[in-house]
């Protein structure tokens, strides 16, 4: 799955135990938005939302609550799910376009995969429905934003165990992105306003479908893991925290990345784009055993794919933690991907 809670009869961590609807979520990641280790991190790997008990993730508090049941559940979905998977746009950023043009789509699909981590509402179900109806209206834009709604939608999908539905708008949202040329240099300039946050954005929107893609196609073997063989040169994203203070530098490319192992630069590169790495070792590796054999010189291969990965990773990288001992989510998934 590609989100998760727990495994068997692992407890969920204390700090996921309760919501509180009055806590306003900023747009850096303070704790605990990145202090949840255990059960919002393998998000790659486990059965989400739901413990084992089939109950919700988190429940609200009896206060009462000051803000409405849609804006909670936006505040759910930047507090556990955006950290597995963070290409829209920080909530301030996003609720300020949302003034100026049509995100409706994007926000029901946010609005419905928050519900998940909220006790039960009948409202979640209305959420999806409205989720599904905006996604394929035929007003709604087939723009970089729908792609994003896509994203979301596809990972709440998958983890509700909807695989089926998972798989179809996937591949959608591959068609859509393919034909915007996402993954071309220049679309996130040419779609980003002037906005350097924007067109990280939409680097990091390309990037984060093409590793669902992988997961989908590496966890369940019902896709080929079609965008592995578009060949990419969109922008390589930075680092979180450069993302959520816009502070982003100019971006690196995967050629860059590539070429560090032949100009013996000692090159730092986002953890992000370690994720990348990886998912693309995961494509190698499924392209090699897609005849149905694996010759041992395939396999060779792939050992030292995989031990290449982990052996030039720099000091900085070499843990899930970062310098203040904070979950580094990105690296984590990185991680997990590389030893599946």
């Amino acid at each position: 799955m590609l989100l998760g809670a727990q495994i068997g009869g692992t407890p969920i961590p204390p700090t996921l135990a309760t919501f509180n609807p009055n806590r306003s979520v900023p747009d850096a990641p303070i704790s605990p938005f990145v202090s949840t280790p255990v059960a919002n991190s393998l998000q790659l790997f486990r059965t989400p939302y739901l413990n084992g008990n089939h109950g919700p993730m988190v429940t609200l508090n009896n206060q009462m609550p000051q803000k409405s049941f849609p804006e909670q559940c936006i505040d759910a979905f930047y507090f556990y799910f955006y950290p597995g998977h963070p290409a829209v746009l920080p909530k301030t950023h996003i609720m300020k376009i949302a003034e100026e043009r049509n995100l409706e789509h994007l926000l029901a699909a946010m609005r419905w995969v928050g519900s998940l981590y909220i006790e039960n509402r009948p409202a979640r179900g209305t959420f999806f429905e409205e989720t599904m109806r905006l996604l394929y209206a035929p007003e709604t834009p087939k723009d970089g934003f729908l792609v994003q709604a896509m994203i979301v939608t596809i990972v709440g999908l998958d983890g509700c165990r909807e695989n089926e539905k998972a798989r179809e708008i996937l591949a959608d949202a591959e068609q859509i992105a393919i034909e915007l040329g996402m993954y071309n240099r220049s679309y996130a300039t040419s779609h980003g306003g002037g906005n350097p946050r924007l067109e990280e954005s939409w680097r990091r929107t390309w990037w984060d479908l093409f590793i669902v893609d992988g997961m989908i196609a590496g966890v369940h073997r019902q896709t080929n893991f079609l965008l592995y063989d578009i060949t990419a040169h969109a922008g390589l994203p930075c680092e979180e925290h450069e993302y959520l203070s816009g502070n982003i530098p100019r971006p690196m490319y995967v050629e860059d990345f590539d070429d560090r192992l032949f100009t013996g630069e000692e090159r730092v590169f986002s953890s992000f784009a370690y994720r990348i790495a990886s998912i693309r070792s995961l494509g190698r590796m499924m392209r090699l055993s897609s005849s149905g054999f694996m010759p041992e010189e395939n396999v060779d291969k792939v050992q030292s794919d995989l031990s290449n990965w982990r052996f030039h990773l720099p000091e900085s990288k070499k843990s899930c933690l970062n310098k203040d001992g904070q979950l580094d989510e990105m690296m984590f998934q990185a991680f997990m991907i590389n030893h599946a």
